[in-house]
């Protein structure tokens, strides 16, 4: 489905998993207690607000292990149709492979919306 429906309803695509992901990436926070100073917070847009709130309540199940990373989801954008994340981490490394290891995850869970919204679009018609 390398094309999009324009039929009163959007389906996320190939296309829209590489335009989708909105990154904003620094190595030292201010705002962030001095014993997490690595910090990376990245934007992914949703063609929906439903999509946006679906894909981060299922992301916050993914914990991370131990104490020495945090992360935070937030709904931005005027409708909510944004899900931010926030990575504070205690070592730059750290933070990397909780970074890769969240994209991985991402990706899987674009792949499902979009084999599923592709099914339950042809089931409505």
């Amino acid at each position: 489905i390398d094309q999009p429906i324009n039929q009163g309803r959007r389906l996320l695509t190939n296309k829209h998993i590489l335009l989708l992901l909105y990154i904003m990436t620094s190595t030292e926070d201010k705002r962030k207690p001095s014993d997490f100073p690595y910090a990376c917070d990245i934007e992914i847009a949703f063609p929906t607000p439903r999509h946006a709130e679906q894909s981060m309540r299922i992301m916050q199940v993914d914990e991370e292990i131990g104490d020495r990373v945090q992360k935070s989801f937030s709904l931005v954008g005027d409708e909510n149709e944004i899900v931010r994340i926030s990575f504070q981490a205690t070592e730059a490394k750290l933070l990397r492979v909780s970074v890769s290891s969240f994209y991985d995850y991402l990706v899987i869970a674009l792949k499902v919306y979009q084999e599923f919204d592709r099914i339950l679009y042809e089931a409505g018609n």
